[in-house]
């Protein structure tokens, strides 16, 4: 069975000689959040635009708040672009380093060969 492809917003740009790209999920008009109310009942076709056109719009003021948290970051000099970005930076081959790097990390934990998350000083200091 194929996996629902849920509605997402692309957001990229181009910062310190590097492509960013964030993938953005986006509410779905048809989901129970947006199509009927808190009480179960169906919404009415202008009740519906109306709850996804909030919906989309709290989303991307929480990419504002994101967005702008990481750049204050960087201005401050408390992180690098590199690290506050690193998840989005796309790579030469297409793939941001989040698709890149998840597909290995699962892999490793459902095998079983990550590795432990602190060091083992059991045998002292």
């Amino acid at each position: 069975m194929k996996k629902k492809e849920e509605p997402r917003a692309i957001l990229g740009f181009t910062m310190n000689e590097r492509a960013v790209r964030l993938s953005i999920p986006m509410p779905d008009r048809r989901s129970d959040e947006i199509a009927k109310t808190p009480g179960g009942e169906n919404r009415s076709e202008q009740a519906v635009e109306a709850a996804y056109d909030q919906a989309v719009r709290q989303v991307w003021r929480a990419v504002l708040l994101i967005v702008k948290s990481k750049l204050e970051a960087i201005e401050s000099g408390i992180v690098s672009f590199d690290e506050k970005f690193m998840p989005h930076i796309v790579m030469p081959d297409g793939k941001t380093m989040r698709e890149t790097i998840l597909q290995d990390m699962r892999r490793s934990l459902s095998e079983g060969s990550a590795p432990p998350m602190l060091p083992d000083y059991s045998g002292g200091c």
